[in-house]
């Protein structure tokens, strides 16, 4: 196993630097054309779908991290392990 590791750690080494600067040159080319690409290749209907379908699983996740800190702040408060009155 560590010496595939190491064949492939020699081969970054020695793999020729890319020369190509992939910047976008302004801000349209950074936002409007992706998202205008995106809806050309799915189709309007299609993106939206999968537009709404990534706010609706990304949602869950922010729900949790919300959850997730009231319920560490809680934990923290039962135990008493606190910055306040401590010698």
């Amino acid at each position: 196993m560590a010496g595939c590791l190491g064949i492939g750690i020699v081969g970054a080494f020695l793999a020729p630097n890319a020369k190509v600067n992939l910047a976008p040159k302004s801000l349209t080319a950074a936002v409007v054309e992706p998202v205008r690409d995106f809806f050309h290749r799915l189709g309007t209907r299609q993106a939206i779908l999968v537009s709404i379908f990534i706010v609706v699983f990304r949602l869950g996740d922010a729900m949790v991290a919300k959850m997730a800190i009231a319920g560490w702040a809680l934990a923290i408060q039962i135990s008493g392990i606190s910055t306040k009155g401590s010698a």
